[in-house]
């Protein structure tokens, strides 16, 4: 496997050469300061283009050509992350090895779906427009549905309020009936034109793919200020602010919420993952024996670090009557952590696992397509480092870790639909 970056004036060319799999993948990322006033606007973007462009003007006209290709696959994320929202559109298709041309028919079909949009009186093509506006309130509408998503985004909006973390995930139905054809022109435009471009390609390329993108990526003309993602806390409550909310939902949820501070790179990308992993990451957690197994307080039970905004979210399904046991036992085992109540067992249990997954990590394409993602944006190391720093670790790190960590909120959202049952059945 060979890695070449390439910084052209408009975008950086990532090329991992491969001949490991059938596949070839290619990864275009726009990358842009979150706002909170584009959200909505961003996700819409991905749904008018793959439904509509001069050269093919409607979706079934797209997927024949598709079928072309060998039934290349094609699909868009926008993922708000950190202080950034990146809007990601990716391809799968052959290797050449298998149907030559391919890869280069590929560039051309997606540079299509990306740069020629169907176009008039300074619009997206109307109908489509319409219907993508549709397809996202009913997306949101299924998103606020869902309880621990509600719970989830009103955790966040207390806990950091006017950051990004606080924005909703998908915007809100209001926003989006607002949204008009031109503002979402004016804001795809904005996306071509301003945002950092990132180029990832995984396969059995060889150098001429470097000019096959330049020909088709040349409507990007200007290099980007890179824009930070992650995001840094200065203000600590260090104490558990509670909240409660009820709605008619089955089960409750109960969250509890931290902010990280000031992490080294080590910290970060090593420490946490074993204290988390020990904390509540799977059936041997702390969390899971003694909250779940041992007292049966909950349905579920999870810790999890957002690396990117900072905090970690410790997630459990429970019983309303549940609450106050639940709670307090959740709290107690976070103090041990801190206290070291936990073996070298444990430790090294959370390492084999991460090992396992990192040793996975390059079975894939995805996987390795994800790695070199990573190592652009967060600057993670490979696998082969990683593999070697965990490994490092000590109980010492570990209960140093946790004095950066500081309690902030406590929060149920209680369903008030009775749903008692034997939760640990």
């Amino acid at each position: 496997m060979k890695y070449i970056k390439i910084c052209e004036d408009a975008y950086n060319l990532h090329i991992i050469k491969t001949n490991k799999f059938k596949m070839n993948m290619i990864r275009i990322c726009f990358k842009n300061k979150y706002t909170k006033e584009d959200i909505a606007k961003r996700r819409l973007i991905p749904n008018v283009l793959f439904n509509s462009n001069k050269k093919y003007p409607s979706s079934r006209l797209m997927n024949i050509k598709r079928e072309e290709l060998y039934n290349l696959n094609f699909g868009g994320t926008v993922t708000p992350s950190g202080m950034s929202i990146i809007s990601t559109f990716q391809a799968s298709f052959i290797s050449d090895k298998y149907a030559p041309s391919l890869l280069n028919n590929a560039i051309e079909f997606i540079s299509d779906i990306l740069f020629n949009p169907q176009v008039s009186n300074k619009g997206f093509n109307e109908s489509v427009f319409k219907m993508s506006k549709e397809l996202l309130k009913e997306e949101i509408a299924v998103y606020n549905e869902e309880p621990n998503s509600c719970a989830m985004e009103s955790v966040l909006a207390k806990m950091c309020p006017n950051t990004p973390i606080a924005y909703p995930l998908y915007g809100t139905i209001d926003e989006v009936n607002k949204i008009s054809n031109k503002d979402l022109y004016n804001t795809y435009n904005d996306m071509i034109n301003n945002d950092k471009v990132d180029i990832f390609i995984v396969g059995n390329v060889d150098d001429t793919v470097i000019s096959k993108i330049k020909d088709r990526f040349n409507v990007l003309k200007n290099k980007r200020e890179k824009t930070e993602h992650y995001i840094a806390h200065t203000e600590f409550k260090n104490k558990y602010v509670t909240y409660k909310e009820v709605k008619p939902y089955n089960q409750s949820t109960l969250i509890l919420g931290y902010k990280v501070e000031d992490l080294t790179d080590f910290e970060r990308f090593y420490v946490m993952p074993i204290y988390t992993y020990i904390l509540g990451g799977g059936p041997d957690s702390k969390l899971f024996k003694n909250v779940r197994e041992k007292n049966s307080l909950c349905y579920s039970i999870s810790a999890r670090f957002r690396n990117i905004s900072n905090i970690i979210l410790i997630t459990s399904g429970i019983n309303a009557s549940s609450y106050n046991k639940a709670t307090k036992l959740i709290k107690e085992e976070v103090e041990n952590m801190s206290l070291g109540n936990f073996t070298k067992t444990d430790i090294d249990k959370a390492k084999t696992v991460y090992l396992s997954v990192y040793d996975e990590l390059f079975d894939s394409i995805g996987g390795v397509m994800e790695v070199y993602h990573n190592k652009e944006y967060l600057n993670i190391d490979l696998p082969s480092i990683k593999k070697r720093k965990i490994r490092k670790v000590t109980k010492k790190d570990i209960i140093s870790l946790s004095n950066k960590i500081h309690p902030e909120i406590v929060y149920l959202l209680e369903g008030s639909i009775s749903n008692e049952e034997n939760i640990s059945k």
